[in-house]
């Protein structure tokens, strides 16, 4: 009998992203513009993600992809990882 392991949606966006920081830390094996253009794609299904499990607990909240690419999606995080996660978001977003 064949079993499948189900993941949380949460646990899938940690791999994701430390897939994501894993290739960033090879920079000479992985073309850059790609892993950028790949962040970003990761960040808007992230963010499409986050929409659609606000919408299902509040079905009529009006929502601002704006305001959800500001906030960013990023998982919470131990207050002594924060102040360098802050720093290495906005680093990234003016790129």
């Amino acid at each position: 009998m064949e079993t499948t392991a189900t993941i949380t949606i949460q646990e899938f966006d940690r791999g994701v992203l430390a897939f994501l920081k894993f290739l960033e830390r090879a920079p000479q094996q992985v073309d850059q513009a790609r892993l950028g253009r790949a962040k970003r794609e990761v960040e808007e299904l992230r963010a499409l993600a986050l929409e659609a499990e606000i919408k299902a607990d509040y079905p009529n909240a009006k929502l601002s992809r704006r305001l959800l690419s500001l906030i960013g999606t990023e998982p919470e995080l131990p207050l002594e990882e924060e102040q360098q996660a802050i720093i290495e978001a906005v680093t990234w977003r003016e790129q």
